[in-house]
């Protein structure tokens, strides 16, 4: 909202009041000064609310962007090691215990379930690429779970390779929801790109010779090339 839309109106008012005054139209003058001073005091908590509303819209952007960087950060190194492995056709990587494939359910986010309520604040596509990426990541963590609830017990590995080819499929499916999240939030977070690089290298640097350079988004372009088949 432009201040000079605000103003003008404001000082014309003043102006004819002062004129009406001037002219010995007392009462009309003081009624315009005091209708002018009613408006002056709605527009100013008006724009207060704006004001409000914008640092609320910067502060809820920033930390669901603080969160997603680090839940899509985990689905990239995830994939590129081991879940890669089980996208070509006739994939064979080995396979899995159940207590080894607990350990890559994605944790559960808290601030998204916290701020659910203000989603609708956000500007663009922000809210719905959000909810889109989480919804995948609520995919993977039930195949998951389901895939470990069904193991047998008595089997040291005892999961089957059509299992953990569904799991890596559902790895997959986060990729690019996730990178159209993280790029739907960039603009309305000024230190996005420190916060993405800060998650990023959080995970890499466990892994040996990883180049700690390359951006979440340069990854999973790498890992959409990658070849792919679905029963």
């Amino acid at each position: 909202m432009s201040i000079w839309r605000i103003a003008g109106p404001i000082a014309l008012g003043a102006l004819a009041g002062a004129a009406m005054i001037a002219f010995g139209n007392e009462n009309m003058g003081k009624a315009g000064f005091l209708i002018i001073g009613a408006l002056l005091a709605i527009i100013t908590s008006v724009l207060i609310e704006i004001r409000k509303r914008q640092v609320q819209v910067r502060d809820t952007a920033r930390v669901l962007y603080a969160e997603l960087t680090h839940l899509v950060a985990r689905c990239v190194f995830d994939s590129e090691w081991p879940w890669k492995g089980y996208w070509p056709k006739d994939a064979a990587p080995g396979l899995m215990s159940a207590s080894k494939l607990r350990k890559f359910a994605p944790a559960t986010p808290t601030i998204f379930g916290a701020t659910a309520s203000q989603l609708a604040l956000l500007p663009g596509k922000a809210p719905q690429t959000l909810i889109e990426f989480h919804y995948r990541l609520s995919a993977l963590r039930r195949e998951i779970e389901n895939t470990v609830a069904s193991a047998s017990p008595s089997d040291s590995a005892n999961v089957p390779i059509g299992a953990l080819r569904l799991v890596g499929l559902r790895f997959r499916q986060t990729l690019e929801p996730g990178r159209t999240a993280l790029e739907a939030l960039a603009p309305l977070v000024p230190d996005s790109a420190k916060m993405e690089e800060h998650a990023r290298i959080s995970y890499y640097e466990t892994r040996t010779n990883s180049d700690l350079t390359k951006a979440l988004s340069a990854r999973i372009d790498t890992l959409l090339a990658e070849p792919f088949f679905v029963d």
